[in-house]
């Protein structure tokens, strides 16, 4: 029975790992605006997911047509670092959810411990940052080491 358990844990410990790893994935890939400006030094005039009308793009593309080759990479940039941004939001949350209103992550009946590691805006900024998992559940908190205690340079 110990052994199922343990299995259990570790199977769950996984899932949470591939859902953080995934939320990493899907920040560092780039957004769709971003990919616009980048690579078609504009954005689509077309109609947005819901089917509306993408008028005010026509005042941004005045905008970003304005600009050089370098300057549209900056705004492409800029746009992926706000993208990672939101997607941390969405992150926190969903992390507040389940602390102040019982919500829950499962994965088929599997419930996942959020807060194995750290908790989820502290292993998603990790991960993001290049960190490894820990080795051992409860080591996550050397995972944001350079979130509390930020290195400077006096020098």
């Amino acid at each position: 029975m110990a052994s199922q358990d343990h299995s259990a844990g570790t199977q769950a410990a996984q899932a949470y790992k591939d859902f953080i790893d995934q939320a990493v994935e899907t920040a560092c890939k780039p957004g769709f605006y971003g990919h616009w400006v980048s690579t078609n030094g504009r954005l689509p005039v077309g109609r947005d997911i819901l089917s509306k009308p993408r008028k005010e793009n026509e005042r941004f593309n005045r905008f970003v047509e304005s600009l050089d080759t370098d300057q549209r990479l900056y705004v492409a940039q800029l746009l992926s670092k706000e993208r990672q941004e939101a997607i941390h939001e969405v992150l926190a949350n969903i992390e507040w959810l389940i602390t102040a209103d019982g919500f829950g992550l499962t994965k088929n009946g599997m419930e996942l411990d959020t807060e194995i590691y750290w908790d989820i805006t502290h292993d998603f900024a990790g991960r993001l940052a290049g960190q490894r998992w820990p080795d051992e559940p409860g080591e996550g908190k050397a995972m944001v080491r350079w979130v509390e205690n930020p290195q400077t340079n006096d020098d």
